[in-house]
């Protein structure tokens, strides 16, 4: 079974002979592909896998279609995506890296679809199980290759399709393709409040699902070529990677305890034979395979133990907006709450975009040692508004909340391939999804118990959350905590390589 593992995740090897590669130079027929195409393409796919964001808009009528015990019951499908989605990004890296982004991409769209199909027969027939099985298990999976997929190809995740894109990875990561996820959640969320109003769950589901797989096939075969810069034909798969590598705004140099210290050093020359289809993968078979020494190495662990710690709060509040606007403060109807939730995630783009852009120019662990803080002042002042009943109160720190959460997703892909190296990025992002799943698993059903016995016990409606932001102050704390201690280790490990490493000569400079 490890040796099953070790394989799936080490090997990287792009499947794909010179005929392949050849044809993979043009989109239809004759017309050749460009890489810019790489970039609204991604956009179209997000915007697609973010709308599960919007979930929320969907607890009320599907409770009160399918008869449900209580609207909790149908908010456990979005935490059932959330688990599959982690599950998807993390086996699916390394297929990613292996077949390239179309064929992940189209295989998500259709499951993805599948599971919406399957959503509208539960409703139908009034089963919830058979709803967390399609949204929740297909659908979720579905959502996590589509997810992984495009900031893979436009920000460098998967090596032989970041030639030519924007060295800045936080930009290219956050600010032009993930910060549109959240951008789907805002489309979402009054496109499907329309829709269900109109037509209900069941056609709601339907209409969605067709329209979105359209999407995702169409930006799937627009995800497929594999051009080299122009300017630098001699780069190319590994050898872009190293180029990038030590180009980067740091020169980072990916030393053997997987920490990326600031030295310029000049890339390996990368043999002729390697440069055709992209053989870069590694043996994984091979004592001390760097795939492994990555995974355990004490950045990445560090890395994933913070990220897990930095969305529980957003994640599991933006999950229920429209039901917290409406059970915690009186007269607010569901056109509103809707409205919340729209303006909800434009906030979570907001936050993608600000912090990622922000990332290339701010050290990162700085960055979140900010959003970290600015969660705990947002769960105070929520609480605050739940007591005292003060929507006005509550709507500008919910979307600072959301705000937070969107952070640490636009920062996390260029943390790692700062802190552990941009080798191999692809399967170590997958990776680390799980940590941000587990966030949103663990968080929501605990959330879900504790307001469903709050509520079984006749608390009143303005203190059911209280509990879950009681243990929410703790969790986001240590997250501070060890950010703080994390940034000391990165910058003494720094230090000692750069004591250790001989200064460039003028050639290397040059």
């Amino acid at each position: 079974m490890f040796d099953f593992i070790a394989h799936h995740f080490a090997d990287t090897k792009l499947r794909r002979t010179p005929e392949q590669e050849a044809r993979s130079r043009y989109l239809i027929g004759s017309v050749p592909f460009q890489r810019w195409m790489l970039i609204p393409a991604s956009m179209l796919a997000q915007m697609c896998a973010g709308s599960f964001y919007a979930w929320s808009v969907y607890n009320g009528p599907i409770a009160h279609m399918v008869e449900a015990e209580s609207v909790q019951e149908i908010a456990e499908t979005f935490y059932i995506s959330v688990a599959f989605l982690g599950v998807a990004s993390c086996i699916g890296g390394p297929f990613l890296e292996r077949y390239g982004p179309t064929k992940i991409e189209i295989i998500g769209g259709t499951l993805f679809m599948l599971g919406q199909m399957i959503s509208a027969v539960g409703c139908y027939l009034k089963l919830v199980p058979v709803l967390y099985v399609g949204f929740g298990v297909i659908g979720g999976t579905g959502i996590g290759l589509s997810y992984i997929t495009p900031i893979a190809a436009t920000a460098g995740i998967t090596r032989p399709y970041n030639a030519g894109l924007p060295r800045k990875r936080g930009f290219a990561s956050a600010g032009a393709v993930g910060s549109v996820l959240a951008a789907g959640s805002v489309i979402a969320s009054f496109s499907q409040a329309a829709l269900l109003s109109a037509l209900g769950p069941i056609y709601t589901f339907i209409v969605l699902g067709c329209t979105y797989f359209v999407i995702q096939v169409i930006a799937g075969l627009h995800s497929h070529g594999h051009v080299p810069d122009p300017q630098a034909p001699h780069h190319d798969s590994e050898d872009t990677v190293h180029h990038n590598a030590h180009h980067d705004a740091h020169h980072d140099h990916h030393d053997a305890t997987g920490l990326v210290a600031s030295v310029s050093q000049a890339p390996s020359p990368v043999p002729a034979a390697k440069k055709m289809v992209d053989p870069h993968g590694s043996d994984p078979s091979a004592p001390g395979n760097p795939f492994f020494v990555d995974l355990v190495s004490r950045n990445f662990i560090m890395v994933c133990a913070i990220y897990f710690l930095a969305v529980i709060p957003g994640l599991v509040m933006v999950s229920r907006i429209a039901n917290i606007a409406q059970t915690a403060f009186t007269g607010i109807t569901a056109s509103t709450a809707t409205w919340v939730t729209g303006v909800n995630g434009l906030f979570n783009v907001i936050g993608r975009l600000l912090f990622g852009v922000l990332s290339d120019k701010i050290n990162r662990m700085v960055l979140f040692m900010v959003s970290i803080s600015l969660t705990i002042v947002s769960l105070v002042l929520l609480l605050i508004s739940f007591h005292t009943g003060s929507f006005a109160l509550f709507l500008p720190f919910m979307w600072c909340l959301t705000m937070c959460y969107g952070a640490p997703l636009g920062v996390v892909p260029s943390l790692i391939a700062e802190v552990v190296g941009p080798k191999n990025l692809g399967a170590l992002y997958g990776i680390a999804t799980t940590a941000w799943a587990m966030g949103g698993v663990i968080g929501g059903v605990g959330f879900t118990a504790v307001i469903q016995s709050q509520v079984a016990s006749g608390v009143e409606s303005s203190r059911i959350y209280d509990i879950c932001i009681y243990a929410m102050l703790p969790l986001a704390s240590l997250g501070i905590i060890l950010t703080i201690i994390f940034y000391f280790l990165v910058r003494r490990d720094r230090q000692a390589v750069r004591g250790t490493v001989p200064h460039p000569t003028s050639n290397q400079r040059a």
